[in-house]
């Protein structure tokens, strides 16, 4: 039987993420619910997540209080950012970490990519 697992995938408008859901739409070991967010609603239009959101972008004090109502509300076990500017947000916010056990990577590590910070 397969686990239950949910995952929040950003800029889900985008091929990359939408790539990323039909890949793992394939998995026998796991039943994925695919929670999706853009700051475009254009984008999020062309969402293949299970249900999406429209939110603040990941430049703006916003962003992690709507990342973090959205983990709330959905029990999110993974968090998966596809663009550089919101890996960078979640790396360096000075609020404790979000509620998951597994997200992207920490701060040095994205420092170490090549960050400006």
């Amino acid at each position: 039987m397969a686990k239950e697992i949910t995952i929040l995938i950003t800029c889900i408008g985008g091929g990359g993420a939408n790539n990323v859901i039909r890949s793992l739409r394939d998995s026998d070991r796991y039943n994925i619910e695919f929670i999706g967010t853009d700051s475009d609603r254009f984008l999020a239009s062309k969402s293949l997540a299970d249900k999406t959101y429209v939110i603040p972008r990941g430049d703006t004090g916003q962003y992690i209080d709507s990342l973090n109502r959205i983990i709330s509300e959905h029990n999110v076990d993974l968090f998966i950012p596809q663009h550089e500017t919101e890996v960078e947000r979640v790396s360096w916010s000075t609020k404790p970490a979000l509620p998951l056990q597994w997200h992207c990577c920490p701060a040095d590590c994205y420092k170490s990519a090549g960050s400006e910070r």
